[in-house]
């Protein structure tokens, strides 16, 4: 039986080559890493790559995701622009 519990640590990683700064999904139990420039593109990845790695598994309903986020993630949502309020 597959575990229905995907646990993944969140970082905010200053040293990709490509973009600079972005954050890093990667897999407790799975083998599984992804990353995103924006929380956005990191969130569609991270369900994109546990739908890729259930693929052809036959679940009974879809995986439920933990984030562990580690304390560098907290510099990435601090350099976030807050939205205009005016």
């Amino acid at each position: 039986m597959t575990d229905q519990n995907v646990r993944l640590n969140i970082e905010y990683s200053e040293e990709d080559e490509e973009f600079g700064l972005v954050y890093v999904a990667s897999g407790v139990d799975i083998m599984l890493v992804t990353d995103g420039v924006t929380l956005d593109e990191l969130f569609y990845n991270i369900d994109e790559a546990v739908t890729l790695h259930y693929d052809g598994d036959d679940l009974p309903e879809p995986p439920r995701i933990s984030l562990n986020l580690d304390p560098s993630f907290w510099k990435g949502v601090q350099k976030l622009t807050p939205p205009n309020c005016d």
